[in-house]
């Protein structure tokens, strides 16, 4: 119980200390210097709002069930007629025989 309490109450006075260091520090006064920005300067990293970039696990998902699908391919072909086959992968139907 002594080490927990111990454990708990390092952080909190590091954390105390720290911030009573920034506390000191900011009523130094020093000077804060705004960055203004031209209003004409474009953006250089835009992402439209409809894009793969901002989904990627669907587009990832959906090609790894691909190579899936075709790496089963060689199992489906030895079924015949009288047996059947369902295989699904992240809640999709990857192949269905039969």
């Amino acid at each position: 119980m002594v080490v927990l309490l111990a454990l708990a109450l390092g952080p909190t006075v590091a954390m105390a200390a720290l911030w009573r260091w920034a506390e000191d520090r900011a009523a130094l006064g020093e000077p804060v210097v705004a960055v203004v920005v031209p209003s004409d300067a474009e953006p250089s990293l835009v992402t439209p709002l409809l894009s793969v970039r901002r989904a990627p696990t669907a587009l990832a998902v959906s090609s790894a069930l691909e190579a899936f699908r075709f790496q089963l391919g060689a199992v489906t072909s030895v079924l015949d007629s009288t047996s059947c086959l369902a295989v699904s992968a992240h809640d999709r139907l990857v192949v269905g025989v039969g």
